[in-house]
C-alpha cells in the first residue's frame, strides 16, 4: 500500500517508517501542506497519515482540502494537541 506521511515538524520517527516500509508499504512524506496537497493530486494513496503538531500549517484546514479533492480518501490524524480535538468533531 501507498502511505502518505504529512508532518511538518518530523514528529514521527524514522523507526516507525520503517516498520511500515519492512511490511512491504511504500512510505512517501510530505513536510508541508503544500506539498502533500500536490501529492494526493497526483496519487491515489490507500492510507494519509497526517502529523497535527505545533507546525504553522492547521491540521483540520488541511483534513478538509484532503477530502475535498479524495473525498473517500482514508486518514489517520495524529493530534499532537488537545486543541484539535473539538475541530476534528464538527467534520
Amino acid at each position: 500500500m501507498d502511505i502518505l506521511i504529512i508532518d511538518e515538524t518530523t514528529s514521527i520517527p524514522a523507526s516507525s517508517l520503517h516498520v511500515f516500509e519492512s511490511d512491504g508499504h511504500h512510505i512517501e512524506t510530505a513536510d508541508d501542506h503544500s506539498r502533500a496537497l500536490e501529492r494526493i493530486h497526483e496519487k491515489n494513496f490507500g492510507l494519509v497519515i497526517l502529523s497535527n503538531g505545533p507546525g504553522k500549517d492547521d491540521g483540520v484546514d488541511l483534513l478538509r482540502q484532503i477530502i475535498a479533492i479524495k473525498p473517500r480518501q482514508i486518514v489517520t490524524i495524529l493530534a499532537h494537541q488537545s486543541s484539535t480535538a473539538e475541530p476534528l468533531r464538527t467534520l
